[in-house]
């Protein structure tokens, strides 16, 4: 039988080896650095009175429709930001047809509160219906969905609509805005997402997960 001191000595072994295959498990998963200029892009300025996460994207965009239609990638990546990160989502007015048109509705949308109803409308009719063709029928789109034609109309055009257009199209210059969709950080980092890992939709979402976490804590 084996004696009580060498069942300690097992014990403390096999305690030990559990613990170097933990520590194996998670170093990975914690170690992962991140390159910049591969990566992701520093901006040659940093934007101040940003939110943490500023993301844009377009309803003209392919990637973008494939992110929110068809598949789920852009509601993971937002929900695995960190408890207390200040997300804002913003539209792109530069990708034709109707980019400053599709801006004022987004905005529009935000003042009504009304984003996670209308963002799936405007991506299908501009990318699968194709029933846009100018400004009424883009309106067309709140209107079915029971608002007064008057109502939107004094909303549309107003100051406050106009003055959040022109903060998108501002923020977008300041920042350098060339693809969508696009996630900023802290007002100094862009994500590259050519250099994410693309095997599948789970392996992308994981990757630009880990590296906004990584620029939110990067010289902090």
């Amino acid at each position: 039988m084996m004696k009580l001191l060498d069942k300690l000595q097992f014990a403390e072994g096999v305690k030990g080896f559990i613990v170097l295959i933990c520590l194996l498990w998670v170093i990975p998963c914690e170690a992962k650095e991140y390159v910049s200029g591969k990566d992701y892009f520093e901006l040659p300025n940093t934007v101040s009175g940003v939110s943490d996460v500023v993301e844009y994207f377009s309803f003209n965009c392919p990637h973008c429709y494939y992110f929110e239609m068809k598949s789920d990638i852009n509601n993971s990546i937002v929900a695995s930001f960190p408890s207390g990160t200040s997300f804002e989502r913003y539209h792109s007015s530069h990708i034709a047809p109707f980019g400053s048109e599709l801006t004022r509705a987004w905005a529009v949308a935000n003042f009504l509160h009304k984003q996670s109803e209308m963002t799936p409308i405007i991506f299908n009719a501009m990318q699968k219906s194709n029933v846009v063709h100018d400004k009424k029928s883009l309106q067309a789109l709140f209107i079915n969905q029971g608002m007064k034609t008057n109502e939107l109309t004094s909303i549309w055009d107003s100051t406050e609509i106009t003055a959040a257009v022109n903060r998108q199209d501002t923020l977008a210059s300041s920042l350098g805005l060339r693809f969508v969709p696009a996630f900023f950080v802290r007002g100094k980092y862009l994500v590259n997402n050519m250099a994410l890992d693309t095997t599948t939709d789970e392996s992308f979402e994981k990757d630009y997960a880990g590296i906004i976490r990584y620029l939110l804590n990067k010289n902090q």
